[in-house]
């Protein structure tokens, strides 16, 4: 369901942004999401960080390589007290989203793009419950709320490889987590479910199955794959995602429908993105370029899909629970 709201400032060139998270250690995004905001226009003006040093590093690093002048702080409120953003981008760990959140929805002032998943934590009763009033805050408020996921980007991209199905069968996904465990289902299936959402829409899933290192897969290395069956409105669909432990990039990356495969590969060091499929490559513009000017859009359009961010939540909770069981089974 697509909610109207105030968008507030139109277009990305007036849009002031905070940035939660704006350091990348180990394989956070923030600084990349720093770079597209600016890129689209928008006035990147002030980041959070964990301690005085790390906001300082982040700085220096949006001054150095994208010539981004931002002021610092280590304390979401005051930031947003002082700042009054009109977007806050949280990058955060998703330990720290639900409380990043909450505050900026009391806020009351400012539209947020979460890294995925939107949020997560232990022991804290109804995911659901707690994820719809999430929303209603933003929705109260008038402030718009999405995830970053921007693989559904690169559909447009594949189709220019593969006409687009009249139905779908069949769909595949490749990933290269840090680590494999369990909470691989948290950091790399928001993707697979925005993927999902794009192609067919809401659905639900059901025959979770775990292998480990299975024989189809043997030659590309694969550790596990997850597979079940995503049942939507118009049908079926039978969901693999394989999964390569990767510490370091270039991670490999991507998909395939009903049997056709694009990988995603990233030219350096120029940075461009392109897909290889028997020996076609097509280049296409960072993916979280494109998310972001779509973000943007969806403000001036007063677009916002909460039914997107509920699913998602309700598929990553069943299938997080399921993995973990069958992963302590072995």
């Amino acid at each position: 369901m697509s909610i109207s709201f105030s968008s507030g400032a139109g277009g990305g060139d007036s849009q002031r942004v905070l940035v939660v998270g704006a350091r990348r250690r180990r394989q956070g995004i923030g600084e990349y999401v720093a770079r597209s905001f600016h890129r689209a226009g928008c006035l990147v003006e002030a980041i959070v960080g964990t301690s005085p040093s790390s906001v300082e590093a982040a700085l220096a690093q949006l001054r150095g390589r994208y010539g981004i002048q931002a002021r610092g702080y280590v304390d979401l409120e005051e930031a947003l007290e002082r700042e009054r953003p009109g977007v806050v981008a949280i990058c955060s760990p998703y330990l720290f989203h639900r409380q990043a959140l909450e505050l900026v929805a009391q806020g009351g002032e400012a539209h947020c793009l979460c890294e995925k998943p939107l949020w997560w934590e232990e022991g804290v009763g109804d995911r659901l419950e707690l994820t719809q009033r999430i929303i209603q805050k933003f929705l109260d408020n008038q402030k718009y709320l999405d995830t970053i996921t921007q693989w559904p980007q690169t559909l447009p991209y594949y189709y220019q490889l593969f006409p687009r199905p009249k139905e779908l069968r069949r769909f595949e996904m490749m990933m290269g987590p840090r680590e494999i465990s369990p909470e691989l289902v948290l950091e790399s299936f928001p993707h697979i479910f925005s993927m999902l959402y794009a192609l067919v829409g809401v659905g639900e899933i059901a025959g979770v199955e775990l292998s480990f290192s299975p024989p189809r897969w043997r030659e590309l290395e694969v550790d596990v794959v997850i597979s079940f069956s995503y049942r939507h409105s118009s049908g079926e669909v039978a969901v693999s995602c394989a999964f390569v432990r990767s510490p370091q990039p270039p991670r490999p990356a991507g998909y395939g429908i009903n049997g056709r495969w694009a990988m995603r590969k990233i030219r350096l060091p120029q940075y461009q993105f392109y897909f290889e499929s028997d020996g076609k490559v097509l280049d296409f513009p960072d993916p979280l370029d494109l998310h972001i000017q779509e973000f943007l859009t969806n403000l001036a359009q007063k677009l916002l899909d909460q039914t997107k961010l509920l699913n998602g939540m309700e598929l990553l909770e069943k299938l997080y629970f399921q993995v973990e069981h069958l992963w302590a089974k072995g």
